[in-house]
């Protein structure tokens, strides 16, 4: 017998795929990017530095977070199908409508 969560995900799934735009790539950015590819969404994650991290990779020193960690968790987002899209200002590169 499933719980309320394993129902609502296959409710959500039966619903079908949908794209969502995720806008930054810092740990809001990347962990609400992860949970709706898990869930079985398409998911593109626009950030307008060169680097995807936020303040994980420019922000936090070396010695208080590596950023290996970080890179692998980034690579690993991208073996489970998300999509990142660096150097890209959403409202001046991008319009807001065609995320």
């Amino acid at each position: 017998m499933g719980t309320r969560l394993d129902q609502a995900r296959t409710t959500l799934l039966q619903k079908g795929k949908k794209n969502f735009p995720v806008v930054g790539s810092g740990p809001a950015g990347l962990a609400a990017a992860q949970q709706l590819a898990r869930s079985g969404h398409t998911v593109t994650v626009f950030e307008r530095n060169e680097y995807i991290g936020g303040l994980l990779t420019l922000g936090i020193p070396e010695f208080k977070l590596e950023k290996k960690i970080v890179e692998r968790r980034i690579e690993q987002m991208r073996q489970e199908g998300v999509d990142f899209q660096a150097n890209t200002n959403v409202g001046i590169d991008i319009a807001v409508m065609n995320c």
